[in-house]
């Protein structure tokens, strides 16, 4: 085999395996691996042209120079992506669009090759090898070069800002390299397989695979000389320290201290480079005993030791550390020099006083949370005090009641009258607020709704007006709805007539008998205890035998499902509806029952009760 041959057979072993070299550095990384791809593009590009100079024949030159075309048509698009990955150019090789420009020249070339004539109309014998006689009267060749040289000087371009903006010298002789090596070879590609050609001047064979070598050099004695595409742990060990939270010393071992990390600058003040030779143990408060440690440490050759001191900074303060110190031995075992690292404990002991705080107030807390679960039962206790027992037997009406209660103390009540005359007065009604205090309001309310009755009891409006004026006198914090209604019969028609005033209160609900009509009965009036001026209205509504009315407080409309909706009267009144030809007793569980199924097993969030009238 030739020389040129045998060198180029040489070149492709040393590209492809300096791809698979860089490839080992990190396999992960992007940038490796492009540049495995561009080195595998030139060693086929020179293991092609080996035999293309020791071809015997025409067909086998041109066999040899078809299967180079992936290599020398592609490379520069592996290159360049590699040199954009080199340089940071992350926001542009996000884009779609790059890729394609990257890589479709190539392969729009490689294909021309393949299927036809693109770079050489010949070949001619030169020494120990061909040299390419050049399409020059072919767009595609001009275009085949503008392609392969813009590439080359956007890719020297771009090595050359990235190592002239980058702030560490070794990246800067990493580009210095590259630069170099990638303007010779190409420099000297150039001018033997392009520009010799064209002038017709067929003195040496093509060259190419052999001066892109060069190039290859330069990536080889960066990684060698620089770390080049490798991690360097030194600079990583140096930024770990560099960021690291804790205070860290190096000292020899005479405790000198050698190097710090800006942590101790920072929190205590000190700069090796304005106090040379200050030992470890000078900054701290009980620097004697940390003293002792050290030289016990180093004299009987022990690998660590840890101790609870404080530090002192320029200002004089004491700063709480755990202090851990660690031998550094060379490869006999002998000791080079100390590691000493202060982990600051002030967070830590700062949050312990407020674990140690809070625990006392969760005991204080509890404390206050058993007396008011005492207050509460209290209050539950004369809630259910001031309730009716049962309801009233009457003659002309049947009363049902049905009630269930939330976690804390609600402020729903309900009583009945039977006055002298026969007639029935009912009141209901929801108080502001919870727990003691609302316990302690209905107690007031229901003094108040005993003596009302005594005298306007029989005149819904007049009651509302009167409790109205007695509230704001006595509780003008706390205010109520309610609803307050006399049932009168006749003895004549056996009928019966529902007057009654309401103050913000859910109007009562009517169902008549005779045709299952079911509506609401609406009635002027606002909050009861709020305003002086407040008016309510009066109505009435005439019933007939197995006519009902139902009062409820906001507990039964405002019950939520788990997505949080509202049941409303929407969902009662067909319960009511279709209940309504059932016992009484039987509507009022339905309703409950409908309650408790429409919450779907959450829980009672306030008071409910009903209250349900049928005429006899």
């Amino acid at each position: 085999m030739n020389p040129f041959s045998l060198i180029n057979i040489f070149s492709a072993i040393m590209c492809a395996s300096l791809g698979v070299f860089s490839l080992r550095l990190d396999p992960r990384a992007r940038l490796n691996r492009l540049s495995l791809a561009t080195c595998l593009c030139f060693s086929l590009w020179g293991f092609c042209y080996a035999f293309l100079h020791a071809a015997p024949a025409r067909d086998d030159l041109l066999f040899w120079y078809g299967l180079s075309a992936p290599g020398w048509c592609l490379f520069s698009g592996f290159a360049l992506h590699y040199v954009l990955t080199l340089t940071g150019k992350h926001s542009l090789l996000a884009r779609s669009w790059v890729y394609l420009a990257l890589y479709a020249p190539g392969l729009v070339f490689t294909l021309k090759q393949i299927t036809g004539e693109m770079y050489a109309a010949d070949f001619i014998r030169v020494g120990f090898g061909y040299a390419e006689v050049p399409m020059t009267d072919s767009p595609w060749f001009w275009l085949f070069i503008a392609y392969q040289s813009g590439y080359a000087l956007a890719g020297i371009v771009l090595i050359y800002l990235w190592g002239k903006r980058a702030p560490a010298r070794r990246e800067k002789k990493q580009a210095r390299v590259l630069v170099v090596t990638s303007v010779s070879a190409l420099t000297f590609a150039f001018f033997t397989d392009i520009i010799l050609p064209a002038i017709h001047h067929f003195t040496v064979p093509a060259l190419s695979p052999i001066f892109i070598f060069i190039w290859a050099f330069g990536i080889w004695y960066s990684i060698r000389r620089y770390r080049f595409m490798s991690i360097n742990l030194s600079d990583v060990s140096d930024e770990v320290v560099y960021r690291m939270r804790d205070l860290l010393v190096l000292t020899d071992t005479r405790g000198i201290i050698i190097k710090t990390n800006p942590q101790i600058e920072k929190i205590l003040g000190f700069d090796i480079r304005r106090e040379p030779g200050t030992r470890f143990h000078a900054l701290l408060k009980d620097g004697e005993r940390a003293g002792r440690a050290f030289d016990a440490m180093i004299s009987s050759r022990t690998p660590r030791f840890e101790i609870i001191g404080e530090f002192i900074t320029s200002t004089g303060e004491f700063i709480p550390a755990e202090i851990r110190a660690s031998i550094i031995q060379d490869e006999f075992g002998d000791p080079q020099g100390v590691v000493i690292i202060g982990s600051d404990l002030r967070e830590k002991l700062q949050l312990r006083k407020e674990i140690r705080e809070r625990t006392a107030a969760e005991d204080i807390l509890r404390m206050k949370n058993a007396a008011i679960e005492k207050e509460l039962g209290h209050a539950q206790r004369i809630q259910k005090a001031l309730l009716p027992v049962s309801v009233p037997e009457h003659t002309c009406i049947r009363i049902g009641s049905r009630s269930d209660t939330a976690a804390a103390i609600g402020g729903d009540y309900f009583s009945f009258t039977e006055f002298d005359s026969g007639d029935l007065g009912v009141f209901i009604c929801d108080v502001s607020g919870h727990g003691v205090s609302a316990a302690l309001f209905l107690s007031l309310v229901k003094f108040e709704f005993d003596r009302i009755c005594r005298i306007c009891g029989d005149r819904p409006k007049s009651f509302m007006e009167e409790l109205n004026r007695d509230l704001i006198v006595n509780m003008q914090n706390y205010f109520l709805t309610a609803v307050y209604g006399i049932f009168t019969f006749s003895r004549e028609d056996d009928s019966a007539e529902f007057i009654f005033a309401r103050g913000g209160h859910p109007a009562p609900i009517v169902h008549r008998a005779a045709t299952g009509g079911i509506e609401e009965l609406n009635c002027g009036g606002t909050l009861i205890g709020q305003f002086r001026s407040a008016c309510f209205d009066e109505t009435r509504v005439r019933l007939r035998r197995g006519d009902r009315v139902y009062l409820y407080t906001d507990g039964v409309v405002e019950t939520r499902d788990c997505e949080r909706r509202f049941f409303g009267v929407e969902g009662m009144m067909p319960i009511l509806r279709d209940n309504g030809v059932a016992s009484l007793d039987a509507t009022l569980d339905a309703v409950i029952g409908g309650l408790t199924a429409f919450r779907g097993g959450g829980p009672v969030e306030d008071d409910i009760v009903i209250l349900g009238f049928e005429i006899k």
